[in-house]
């Protein structure tokens, strides 16, 4: 075991385990990496002969010594497994059954000096991946009793911590995950394993702290918060979020501060808190979407924090309902931005209050908030095809004869059946068919040949090399280990033409193809590959996926070089369905990106509904960098979107054109596009927009521009935006 002082300074201990745990405490000066000494790692945690995992890009967490049912204290070991698993580019991988915790878990994503560079780097695609066993008994990780320094909710200390080390001065490599760079946390993941906090002596006891960036998630978790402060502290959010959490018990079931990234929340249960369900005080806009919120206890049920800034936080729900006794459904006294949609409060409590407005009530029945937005200071809506000022108040509410099942409006959030895994026995890997994974043989033919042959298609860790398109077709579920280690690359010696993506699908409208947990690369100056071009429709899936750029360049074929590209990401024809975590290596790939014609993510024609969750657009060249035209049914559930570097001109995020029935339920982000508008509208209707937040308001630009017929209002960058509402849009999934 490896003890490191804060400078960095190391010395060994040889202590019990037993005793070295308990000696721990929250406040301890003394930072903690178990990575293993060289020598001393089990063979079988690296061997494929002896572990076929491995194979695959998993480290199973029982060859460190970890064992699940019994009465052995875990903590050590699977900390071990985890840093190994990281170090070997590999995934974490928890057999199903009940491990014993009594200490952190420290899942740090790490900072190196580049000589070569001069400057502090970090490598997103090293990232930490924890996943537990798809099929059978699920892994759980419990609190054990007496563990040292989970006692004290004024120094709440998360049993998981999910965390990149700093790049920034003064912090730069520290080991002590309180000095954490939360806006570098990339692609590290949480999946498929519960959390038990339960017992004597926790009520500071946090399930997992993990705020994380573009590609971070947490989904497909349970946990168990009785007698502790919170289940999740700072979820991650954009290019990432939070799909398929239950939280039962605890003061908080989500508390988040200023360092939650831009949280998203999907398809999520809150059940039993004591305080509230919900505790928002972030500098940026929290959506909620298909959620239910059970709390028996007086008192709100979600709070909204004052902050220095009144305008730089706000919260969107949709799609909900909150049951409660006493109190407030959404307590908003504060007077932040506000938008509400389809959400059914039941109890006797009030549904919701904004500074200076009364409170909204139907006590002792059902009510149905269609659609509430309330306009902080320093503020503007557009509502009624004219421009509205701070303390504007819209409300659409009625009474509704019964509250509808949570659980249906939660699974419409998700992706709503059994998600393919390696695990399954009827799915193959393209190793089988040849793949290779090296970075050098053309894996092509292996990969077709696999999708040609069976539905459900395994890609393990390696980076596999295609020259042409891979058509999925409407049953195919093609799917990674993980979207920083399963990459499929274009070759750059590309045989399609131009404008041919690396991933396509069948044009169905009922087609079930999914996609997941990969990501794809083209190479670098060849912008007119793109790399996915949907076509698939409402009953599809694409789940954790990252564009990326590789190193390679291409052969500089003219063709590509001046053909006009739609960009990275298409949806067309009948293509829709349910998108999570969308997002790229931008930084990398802006320099290909002001071909003409250039776009992010086009959705183009399609009237298959289509919702995507944590979306991350930013960092192109184009104005605008994703565009909606001549589409409908689309609903987007937080868009975070940012600007190139670099002089003027800047490009917006987002246009919408000629399009029906097209919703973004909250951004954020620091886009300050050169005299143009983050977000512009254009010859749409039913069109709303809810929580657009400038991080950086400024004169130079505007945050929404809306041209209606004859008709165009403008509402400056210095002024976030609580509502844009052109008619009234529908939820159509």
């Amino acid at each position: 075991m490896l003890f490191y002082l804060n400078d960095v300074r190391t010395m060994k201990f040889a202590l019990p385990t037993g005793l070295f745990l308990s000696a721990l405490t929250s406040a301890a000066i003394w930072s903690i990496d178990t990575r293993v000494d060289a020598g001393t790692e089990p063979d079988s945690g690296a061997n494929p002969s002896v572990d076929p995992l491995f194979s695959k890009g998993l480290l199973d967490v029982t060859r460190f010594g970890a064992g699940p049912d019994d009465d052995v204290d875990d903590t050590v070991a699977i900390q071990q497994a985890m840093d190994s698993a990281r170090d070997k580019g590999l995934v974490a991988y928890f057999p199903g059954g009940v491990y014993l915790i009594s200490e952190t878990l420290r899942a740090v994503q790490q900072v190196t000096f580049d000589d070569a560079k001069g400057r502090w780097t970090q490598n997103r695609r090293a990232a930490n991946a924890l996943t537990g066993v798809a099929i059978g008994k699920r892994p759980t990780l419990k609190l054990t009793e007496g563990a040292r320094g989970f006692d004290d909710p004024k120094a709440p200390k998360p049993l998981v911590w999910i965390w990149s080390q700093s790049k920034n001065l003064g912090r730069r490599g520290s080991l002590r995950p309180e000095d954490e760079q939360p806006n570098i946390s990339f692609n590290q993941v949480f999946k498929g394993i519960d959390i038990d906090l339960r017992g004597a002596g926790h009520a500071g006891a946090v399930g997992i702290r993990h705020a994380g960036s573009q590609g971070s998630t947490l989904e497909d978790v349970t946990i168990w918060a009785e007698g502790a402060f919170a289940g999740v502290y700072n979820p991650p959010g954009q290019g990432g979020g939070v799909y398929k959490l239950t939280v039962n018990g605890g003061r908080y079931g989500v508390w988040a501060d200023h360092e939650a990234r831009y949280p998203v929340l999907a398809g999520i249960a809150l059940i039993n808190q004591d305080d509230s369900a919900v505790f928002w005080k972030g500098q940026s806009n929290l959506t909620l979407a298909g959620f239910l919120i059970d709390k028996s206890k007086a008192g709100s049920v979600i709070e909204q924090q004052p902050g220095q800034r009144s305008h730089t936080r706000a919260l969107t729900l949709v799609d909900g309902v909150i049951r409660g006794n006493g109190g407030l459904a959404v307590d908003n006294r504060n007077g932040r931005n506000l938008y509400i949609k389809d959400v059914y409060v039941s109890g006797s409590m009030y549904a919701v209050e904004s500074r200076g407005k009364p409170a909204i009530a139907r006590d002792g029945s059902v009510l149905k908030i269609k659609e509430y937005s309330y306009t902080a200071q320093g503020s503007k809506a557009i509502a009624a095809g004219q421009i509205q000022d701070a303390g504007f108040e819209s409300v659409l509410v009625d009474a509704a004869p019964a509250v509808p099942s949570a659980e249906v409006l939660i699974e419409r959030h998700l992706w709503g059946r059994s998600f393919p895994s390696f695990e399954d026995s009827d799915a193959i890997s393209i190793a089988d068919f040849g793949a290779r994974g090296d970075d050098d043989v053309d894996d092509t033919l292996a990969i077709k040949s696999a999708v040609a042959k069976h539905p459900k298609v395994f890609i393990p860790k390696g980076t596999f090399v295609v020259s042409d398109t891979i058509r999925l077709g409407p049953e195919s579920h093609l799917f990674g280990v993980a979207k920083h280690l399963s990459i499929i690359r274009c070759s750059s010696g590309w045989k399609g033409a131009p404008g041919n993506p690396v991933i396509s699908t069948q044009d169905d409208a009922g087609a079930m193809t999914t996609l997941s947990f990969l990501m794809i690369e083209r190479p670098a100056n060849l912008p007119s590959v793109p790399l996915i071009e949907w076509r698939a429709g409402r009953k599809s899936v694409v789940r954790d996926v990252v564009g990326g750029r590789s190193d390679h360049p291409s052969r500089g074929d003219p063709r590509n070089a001046e053909s006009k590209a739609f960009g990275t990401f298409a949806i067309r024809g009948n293509g829709g369905g349910r998108w999570y975590g969308l997002a790229a290596e931008w930084n990398r790939m802006s320099p290909d990106t002001g071909v003409a014609g250039y776009r992010h993510l086009t959705i183009e024609g399609t009237r298959e509904p289509l919702a995507m969750y944590g979306l991350n657009i930013e960092r192109g060249l184009s104005d605008p960098q994703m565009e909606i035209r001549n589409a409908s049914n689309v609903a987007i559930f937080y868009l975070k979107g940012e600007t190139a570097a670099g002089d003027a001109p800047k490009a917006g995020v987002m246009a919408i054109n000629n399009s029906i029935n097209i919703a973004v339920f909250g951004y954020s982000g620091n886009a300050h596009p050169w005299k143009s508008s983050v977000i512009r509208v254009a010859g749409s209707s039913d069109v709303v927009l809810a929580n657009i937040l400038p991080v950086r308001p400024e004169g130079m630009f505007d945050t929404v521009s809306v041209q209606e017929q004859a008709n165009t209002l403008v509402i400056n960058g210095i002024f976030p935006v609580a509502l844009v509402r052109i008619g009234q849009q529908q939820l159509s999934f």
